[in-house]
């Protein structure tokens, strides 16, 4: 049996009661951490409120899972008619109102040089951040979290929205039936249809509708599972789907389909590779696909992961346990001119920003953090979105400082790299605009949205179109 969570928070509040006095009775506050855990690819903010950066870094990288149920309904496929359901709010399609003037704790942002604002109407996404973004049955369909596990004011809902990638936008349908996520984490393009998942798996023939999947109905305890991951190489579709077992590991399996309907389970030992580990982001290469993540160095201690497989099935671990990865974990990645970059954290060595690159996704090398001054103890800087325009990168995420006025705790944080070789902090003050870090095609135009994964101030979604 899986300890309580609460004794779970007891004993990550006692291993750092030194360096985080400020940690009070993790027990009572079980719930409230419960709808704040950062899941794959989403940083929630108001973790760090309640235990301070070092459980923050044991709770990113998904030690202590498997606190959603996960309901097994009859099993469906991809293209099985289903009966919809939506808000009257969310499913009216926006008008074209002129470009609003949006704002990111009460400063208006301006749009980053060479993008413009498309005048979607912010009403329709409410306040989300956007985990993806891709062009699937000629429209672009984004995905979203709600701050802290809300909702958008229209009720529990599905935050997966359609449009045109200018000012026509809606949100999309789904089944009556399905197990709503209130953060759906990544969208996935194959030749079966879109998916889309957070800790539930979804799928769907148009990008409009929507169904749950369930890819082994037979699990023997499914109420611990999570899904982790959707991998997509040509025909198949493997997913990655996490077990919670003794003493707080996970215990991972892979499932895969070639057709969209049948699903197999893949031997143990092909998804031995993920077990205690969290897959925080994934990206095609040339060569097939690189995801980056953590994996346990130690009791609550990440070490930043890479793995890559050219079909999706077969993985090999590309990181060592050692200098630069120990003690810290990945959690965004993106490709350059130059190979690929993945930030993070390294929460108990530094406390600062953390940054990786690859030329060719097998090699890494730890880059030098931006230079911060800050306690370790009681602060953490962390970056959750990587984008890349042009020569310059940005990365955005979080400043907490547990010494800070509770309100003043959490912050934004930007940073910005030309070239990929220096990382400097952006000043608040000069911050470059609403930067586009999830960006698509749309019939030769860029689209991309505004805010990232894991941005931490409340602000509505702002669509963006590429003027060059």
């Amino acid at each position: 049996m899986t300890r309580d969570f609460g004794e779970v928070l007891a004993a990550i509040a006692a291993r750092h009661e030194a360096r985080y006095a400020r940690v009070e009775d993790a027990a009572s506050d079980a719930a409230t951490l419960t709808s704040v855990v950062r899941r794959r690819r989403v940083v929630r903010y108001g973790t760090t409120t309640v235990l301070g950066a070092a459980a923050t870094a044991a709770l990113a990288f998904g030690v202590v899972q498997g606190w959603d149920a996960l309901h097994v309904p009859p099993a469906v496929s991809p293209t099985q008619p289903t009966t919809s359901q939506t808000t009257d709010a969310a499913s009216t399609r926006s008008p074209s109102p002129t470009p609003s003037e949006n704002s990111t704790g009460g400063t208006a942002l301006p749009v980053l040089a060479g993008w413009q604002d498309a005048g979607a109407d912010p009403a329709v996404f409410g306040q989300v951040t956007i985990t993806a973004a891709v062009t699937f049955g000629g429209n672009v369909v984004v995905a979203g979290c709600h701050p802290q596990g809300g909702t958008d004011g229209a009720g529990t809902s599905f935050p997966v929205w359609l449009g045109d990638g200018a000012a026509d936008w809606r949100r999309v349908t789904w089944d009556a039936g399905m197990d709503l996520d209130n953060c759906v984490t990544d969208l996935v393009v194959t030749p079966f249809g879109l998916y889309a998942h957070g800790t539930h798996l979804f799928a769907s023939a148009d990008g409009s509708t929507w169904t749950q999947v369930v890819v082994d109905p037979n699990q023997p305890n499914p109420g611990n599972g999570s899904i982790g991951a959707v991998f997509a190489v040509g025909r198949r579709v493997t997913v990655l789907v996490k077990q919670v077992s003794v003493a707080e590991s996970t215990v991972a399996s892979l499932y895969t389909t070639t057709d969209g309907v049948a699903w197999t389970k893949a031997p143990v030992t092909l998804s031995r590779l993920f077990d205690n580990s969290d897959v925080s982001d994934v990206i095609s290469t040339t060569s097939g696909l690189v995801a980056v993540g953590a994996s346990p160095g130690g009791a609550f201690v990440p070490t930043a992961a890479v793995w890559s497989s050219s079909d999706g099935l077969t993985w090999q671990r590309r990181t060592p346990a050692g200098t630069g990865f120990a003690e810290a974990y990945m959690t965004a990645v993106a490709a350059t001119s130059d190979g690929l970059v993945a930030v993070g954290a390294s929460p108990f060595a530094t406390g600062l920003m953390a940054v990786w690159s690859s030329t060719d996704g097998t090699v890494w090398q730890r880059q030098a953090s931006p230079p911060e001054k800050l306690d370790p103890t009681v602060a953490q800087l962390s970056a959750s979105a990587v984008a890349s325009h042009g020569d310059t990168l940005f990365a955005a995420g979080t400043d907490y400082d547990a010494s800070r006025p509770e309100l003043e705790q959490t912050r934004a944080a930007m940073w910005r790299s030309v070239g990929g070789a220096h990382w400097e902090r952006i000043p608040p003050d000069a911050l470059p605009g609403a930067v586009p870090f999830h960006v698509t095609q749309l019939n030769g135009t860029s689209v991309g949205f505004w805010p990232p994964t894991g941005w931490p101030v409340d602000g509505p979604v702002r669509v963006l179109l590429a003027t060059r």
